[in-house]
């Protein structure tokens, strides 16, 4: 039982692992495996002046070379009735080397849907960048994704590339 999970680990770390040389290797990272790592990192909460803002049940998918964060948003203020909805984030991915850990840099609020309506068209422009400003902001503080590996490759990024869906890591000297 022991030889078969092994050989089942190593399988899957290996379908993971793309080497493209003896001296770097590409991980390729899928929206299912930044899915299982935000699902760790939510719910998130974003202290208002008055009230706050409550980020959960992230979805994540690779388009358009930029990361994209679904998200759903419940609005507490002090006397008026819990406000649910959901947000749509996306940005470019940056690594952090110290930490090994995938962020979302210069994210936007692509859509910021309540009521089966999409406020930012229609709410004034003051209301649309609080809202937007703290959840992009709160989405950019939260890791993405954690490189688990502890190689000496993985302290050398060489390149980010979102191809296919997938967010590409090629580490190398």
């Amino acid at each position: 039982m022991k030889k078969i999970f092994l050989l089942c680990f190593s399988i899957f770390i290996l379908s993971c692992v793309k080497i493209n040389s003896p001296t770097s290797y590409t991980l390729e990272i899928t929206p299912n495996m930044i899915d299982s790592y935000l699902k760790k990192e939510f719910p998130v909460e974003q202290e208002l002046t008055v009230g706050k803002i409550i980020l959960k049940d992230p979805v994540s998918s690779v388009k358009n070379d930029r990361l994209n964060v679904g998200t759903t948003v419940v609005v507490k203020i002090p006397f008026i009735p819990e406000i649910k909805g959901k947000a749509y984030v996306s940005g470019n991915v940056a690594f952090n080397q110290e930490t090994k850990e995938l962020f979302i840099v210069n994210p936007s609020v692509d859509k910021l849907i309540f009521q089966n309506t999409d406020l930012l068209k229609y709410v004034p422009e003051s209301t649309k960048q609080i809202f937007s400003q703290n959840i992009a902001e709160t989405i950019s503080k939260i890791p993405v994704y954690k490189v688990e590996t502890d190689t000496v490759y993985s302290k050398f990024l060489k390149n980010i590339g979102l191809k296919n869906g997938k967010i590409l890591l090629t580490f190398g000297f």
